[in-house]
């Protein structure tokens, strides 16, 4: 109803209450999201570069009879399965953090007085 006041709980608004993001607020969300894709892909690329060297160390021992070798789709396979968690755990921790950093922003910046906002 137009005269009355929204309680706690229900959405105010055509947002649900919640606020549009700043100039500042946006840049923040797009520079967190770019560092959390670069380092994806960097530790992705760390984690494969040590499978591949592994497989190759292990054939080259195989090629000189000090040991059995391998199976090089299994063993490449389970060392993308590792990079694949291992760099998207590391990206999502970072991203998170980044979010919980827009979200303390969000929370103290119109009350301190030397940060402004658009």
């Amino acid at each position: 109803m137009p005269g009355e006041r929204a309680t706690a709980g229900e959405p105010t608004g055509e947002s649900g209450g919640r606020r549009r993001l700043t100039k500042i607020e946006k840049r923040l969300l797009i520079l967190w999201f770019a560092l959390a894709f670069v380092l994806w892909n960097g530790v992705y690329d760390m984690r494969m570069h040590d499978t591949v060297r592994g497989y190759l160390l292990l054939t080259a021992e195989a090629s000189a009879g000090l040991g059995r070798g391998v199976d090089m789709r299994q063993y490449l396979h389970r060392g993308f399965v590792d990079a694949l968690a291992f760099s998207t755990a590391w990206s999502l921790g970072v991203f998170l953090a980044g979010l919980a950093t827009m979200y303390t922003y969000r929370r103290y910046a119109p009350t301190h007085p030397r940060l402004e906002r658009d």
